[in-house]
């Protein structure tokens, strides 16, 4: 993953450059934001955990094509979960990207990193339902909404902060060989689920993700009684960092 530190040919800060399709980017991330008329602007991007070769197990899903639509982007793929696959009471959420369709058994660069956004958002009116009118709610309420940086004159901008995860190609000369291969942290995928009966007939089962793993990102989600729950875990897991799905009982 080649990259060298580079001044941003429109304001003049350093930055880290890297190469698009043959070319080193010329333009630091916030300016070439701005330039190209992007829904936000991305004031700084910074590694939140430094490059790590390791080899996939699993994925969360499948990859989706993603593009932001500027004509001169470099297409990639994309994983996004969320909590909310789990029900309607969620927290948590996992961005990963890449330029290509990674499968089980590839070897990958896992970086990941934290991008500090300046976004617009401007407040509008919007209907309530019929259903809260009736309960004698409100007609309508005051929401914000977010809209591109160059969308009217009016509204406010605010820093938002997101981190995702990129899984970057692995050179030919940086490729370990088949020994060194056995030995590299493992990119893995797991799930515990667990879900309980109002009146404890039925089956019910708890389990949970349990280890101390390398690293590690976690989504987990259920319904709002709590009686169905689950979690979710993208981590880097060796022979002395495992991470494992336990079960506390199952009847």
């Amino acid at each position: 993953m080649q990259t060298e530190t580079r001044t941003c040919r429109e304001c003049g800060t350093k930055f880290e450059s890297r190469i698009i399709r043959g070319f080193w980017l010329s333009r630091c991330p916030e300016c070439a934001d701005v330039r190209q008329h992007r829904p936000t602007a991305v004031k700084e991007r910074s590694v939140v955990t430094e490059p790590i070769m390791c080899v996939i197990e699993s994925l969360p899903g499948d990859w989706q094509q993603f593009t932001t639509g500027q004509h001169d982007d470099d297409p990639c793929v994309r994983i996004i979960i969320k909590g909310d696959r789990y029900g309607v009471s969620w927290n948590g959420r996992i961005d990963i990207y890449a330029h290509t369709l990674w499968q089980s058994g590839d070897i990958v660069w896992l970086t990941e990193m934290e991008v500090i956004h300046r976004v617009k958002v401007v407040e509008e009116q919007q209907s309530t339902s019929p259903f809260t009118q009736l309960k004698g709610g409100p007609i309508a309420t005051i929401v914000q909404k977010k809209v591109p940086l160059w969308y009217r004159h009016e509204g406010e901008e605010i820093i938002e902060t997101r981190r995702y995860v990129r899984l970057d190609n692995v050179r030919d000369d940086e490729m370990p060989d088949a020994e060194t291969t056995a030995t590299l942290p493992r990119l893995v995928w797991k799930e515990a689920h667990s879900k309980t009966t109002l009146k404890g007939y039925g089956r019910q089962y708890a389990n949970q993700l349990r280890g101390a793993p390398l690293w590690e990102k976690r989504v987990s989600g259920g319904c709002r009684s709590g009686r169905i729950h689950s979690e979710g875990a993208l981590a880097l897991v060796d022979a002395d960092h495992p991470l494992e799905v336990v079960t506390l009982f199952d009847n």
